[in-house]
């Protein structure tokens, strides 16, 4: 029932694939730091589940990066672990996404929407490993969170969003249960290709 409920509705939608692209502001709990940018890049694919409403299924590879003012967790450039060389010290944290998530939107009028979605990532990459001595760091592979934003469609093919990305995974495995999880804003548009 559940798969001929999923293919009815995919068959009465019009197949508009669209790409998304924008900009990342990303910082860390309990770090002192302060954002960076990056950047994100995806693919999706949006069904009208009813009159004001929309479903995307998004897949996007998600670039971000974090200043670090003073590296009080002692986090040194992957490969480099002498715990008393200053030039191993890392200054910027760089992670990379792949990221999959199901967006809800609800459209107030033809042109303003906000929208909500779970997500789930895969690190594809980071920039750094951790000196403890005594202690193994073991490096987290994925993040999961929720998204909330505001959209506005410029024209029928065009619009742009601004969401706030939170992780609800520590990407930095730290000693005492320290929480370090992200907070990402994004800005950026989507292009609807036609039918």
């Amino acid at each position: 029932m559940f798969l001929l409920f999923n293919a009815t509705l995919f068959s009465q939608s019009k197949f508009k694939p669209q790409i998304r692209i924008g900009l990342n502001s990303t910082d860390i709990d309990n770090f002192n730091a302060k954002n960076d940018y990056g950047y994100y890049i995806g693919v999706a694919y949006p069904v009208k589940v009813g009159k004001n409403k929309t479903m995307r299924v998004e897949l996007t590879y998600d670039k971000q990066n974090t200043k670090l003012i003073e590296n009080t967790q002692n986090l040194h450039f992957d490969g480099c672990f002498n715990e008393n060389n200053t030039d191993c010290f890392l200054k910027n944290i760089k992670m990379e996404f792949i990221t999959a998530s199901f967006v809800y939107d609800y459209f107030f009028n033809d042109d303003i929407y906000v929208l909500i979605s779970p997500f789930i990532s895969v690190i594809t990459s980071q920039n750094f490993n951790q000196y403890q001595p005594g202690f193994i760091n073991i490096m987290p592979l994925y993040d999961y969170g929720i998204v909330a934003g505001l959209g506005y469609k410029f024209m029928p093919q065009l619009r742009g969003e601004f969401r706030f990305k939170k992780g609800f995974e520590d990407v930095v495995l730290l000693p005492n249960n320290v929480v370090n999880r992200t907070n990402t804003f994004q800005l950026g548009l989507i292009y609807s290709f036609k039918k």
